[in-house]
């Protein structure tokens, strides 16, 4: 839009010259929406600058509506943003804080563990987890936007590298055996 429009006592109008002629309803939407975009653009430079600085980060991410997610396998909206598809900006990603904790509690702890999911959110850069990390992360993305496809392929592949490598995941044997231990406790009840 151009900004050639003026507030009067009247409504929005046009600068022609020297007179003024009332703008349309569409010229207006289209600052409103010009307006709206610069906004949202704005408040996401900040958001980055923040989760960027090591100081403001931790501080930030203890505030109810940040963007920051503490104790997520993908705490940011960027960190989502490279492995998934996630078309929305940030107050769609503000409202999924809940989401992660329930694909933790409902999905990823009860297939893996909470031993190993954690060893992984904690080091998931370390040479050790790096196998089970990155389709970790895939599959924690697809789960946040609904990808069911994506989400068991990867979870297939966990699946996988624990299976031909137990000598590496000595968490998941842990958790393995307790889930089972409390799956024959009940089945014998």
């Amino acid at each position: 839009p151009m900004l050639d429009l003026v507030n009067t006592p009247n409504g929005f109008a046009i600068i022609n010259d020297a007179s003024l002629v009332p703008a349309s309803r569409e010229r207006v939407s289209a600052l409103r929406s010009a307006v709206d975009q610069s906004l949202s653009d704005s408040l996401a430079d900040l958001y980055e600058y923040i989760e960027d600085d090591i100081t403001l980060a931790p501080i930030f991410a203890k505030f109810g509506r940040s963007t920051i997610i503490p104790g997520s396998l993908l705490p940011t909206r960027r960190q989502v943003c490279a492995y998934a598809v996630f078309d929305g900006g940030y107050p769609e990603w503000i409202e999924l804080r809940g989401k992660h904790q329930l694909i933790f509690t409902t999905t990823l702890y009860p297939r893996f563990g909470h031993k190993l999911i954690d060893a992984v959110v904690v080091s998931a850069d370390s040479c050790q987890d790096r196998a089970i990390a990155e389709p970790l992360k895939y599959a924690f993305a697809a789960l946040l936007i609904n990808d069911s496809n994506t989400a068991t392929t990867m979870m297939t592949i966990i699946d996988g590298e624990l299976r031909d490598h137990p000598e590496l995941y000595p968490e998941h044997i842990i958790s393995e055996q307790k889930t089972f231990e409390s799956k024959s406790v009940i089945s014998f009840l």
